[in-house]
């Protein structure tokens, strides 16, 4: 796979993640989707089944995030697969403590939606 252009939907579901619009995000998923979050934090789920739970654990993010921008954004794309490489910033809410996290995603989109995301995220100082 080589480096590509960030696929439009792609940046549009950033950015309306960015802005807290969590229904807007989770647009870009299939009715059936799955959303694999390999490093989920101990008590919370490792595995999204659907687009409602996708939707439902989303809208959850702005009351412990606020996300400034997702910037470092790289992607590969070989077939229906999509790596994307990024970093989010922002600062956490209640705290205000500063975050910023390094994302991998892999992602198969199909028929103009994801059926899957598999999610590896860590905090970076």
């Amino acid at each position: 796979m080589s480096p590509t252009p960030v696929p439009d939907w792609f940046t549009a579901a950033l950015d309306a993640l960015r802005r807290a619009d969590t229904a807007a995000f989770v647009e870009m998923y299939a009715d059936d989707a799955t959303h694999e979050i390999v490093l989920a934090p101990e008590g919370r789920p490792s595995e999204l089944v659907g687009k409602a739970a996708i939707a439902e654990y989303t809208a959850q993010l702005p009351k412990v995030a606020e996300f400034i921008a997702f910037d470092d954004l790289r992607a590969h794309v070989g077939g229906d697969v999509l790596i994307a490489e990024f970093t989010g910033t922002g600062t956490r809410v209640g705290t205000g403590e500063p975050l910023r996290l390094a994302y991998v995603w892999f992602i198969t989109h199909e028929c103009g939606r994801v059926s899957r995301i598999r999610d590896y995220a860590m905090s970076r100082p």
